[in-house]
């Protein structure tokens, strides 16, 4: 009998051992997911989410910046901010507010959508290609494929180095999904995703799973990704187009910007489709 008293305290113990890592884990992603940075383009429009009670997301520019409010004392959000400064706090008053602020900055107007969330921003920095303390070692946009390389490997080391790269590397977000793809004979796993802002490019780590008896060919060029009604397709790839019979492959496909070499500024919640093109072999002739 008291042996099976000490198994259920070990039981329960190892069972609060692993909710508690879980919390911390899921802490340290909420964590990471709340602080963002951008590139500043007057083209684009940022939707920012801002919290409703629980404090305020702070939102900074490379320089001093002008706000523009609309002086009505019913209002939905409350900005604080001081002239001829860098930044401005903002929190929404209403559970379900939604509206627009023009920033000011180097002449160019930047439009922000806010709006109230329970999974709010808490930091949103804006910089340019020239911001004082951001460094670029191939800063042209789109990037080149040498620096499109590079970031395959960083995404590649960066859960074994995870806690010097969320350092290292500010400005990368992460996420992963667990998405899945059904396909006959495979199916594809969206096991993670690195969304590194600077050069717009998303890392995307994949899974092949073949579970039929023969070999199955595809073409790693030609990978590509829809969200919604849009079609990305890959910039650089590092797989071996050829999935092993009841196997599981890895492959490293990024995605750069628009098709049409504009800035995309996808975000990492989106539902992402992979679209894996396969290659069927020419039939021998009787």
């Amino acid at each position: 009998m008291r042996s099976f008293y000490l198994y259920r305290l070990a039981c329960n113990i190892c069972i609060c051992a692993c909710v508690h890592l879980l919390f911390v884990s899921y802490c340290a992603a909420a964590s990471r997911n709340a602080v963002k940075s951008f590139l500043l383009d007057d083209r684009t429009v940022y939707d920012i989410p801002v919290p409703v009670s629980n404090g305020v997301t702070t939102i900074m520019f490379p320089a001093a910046s002008s706000v523009t409010r609309d002086p009505a004392q019913k209002a939905d959000f409350l900005i604080t901010f001081k002239p001829n400064t860098y930044y401005f706090s903002i929190r929404a008053l209403k559970s379900d507010a939604k509206d627009g602020i023009n920033v000011i900055f180097n002449n160019k107007i930047y439009v922000l959508n806010v709006q109230a969330s329970d999974k709010p921003f808490r930091s949103v920095t804006f910089f340019t290609e020239t911001s004082s303390g951001t460094s670029f070692n191939d800063s042209a946009f789109p990037p080149s494929k040498v620096r499109l390389l590079s970031l395959l490997d960083k995404a590649k080391i960066y859960t074994v180095l995870e806690k010097q790269a969320s350092q290292q590397w500010p400005s990368v977000d992460y996420a992963k999904p667990a998405r899945i793809m059904l396909y006959k004979d495979f199916r594809v796993l969206i096991d993670e995703i690195w969304r590194f802002d600077p050069e717009d490019t998303i890392v995307f780590h994949l899974l092949l799973e073949n579970n039929s008896e023969d070999a199955i060919l595809y073409k790693p060029q030609d990978i590509s990704i829809r969200v919604r009604e849009r079609i990305f397709y890959q910039s650089v790839a590092d797989a071996s187009g050829v999935m092993p019979p009841q196997s599981t492959t890895h492959a490293y496909v990024a995605f750069t910007g628009n098709p049409n070499g504009t800035r995309a500024h996808l975000s990492l919640d989106n539902a992402f489709n992979v679209l894996v093109p396969r290659v069927f072999p020419l039939e021998a002739k009787n």
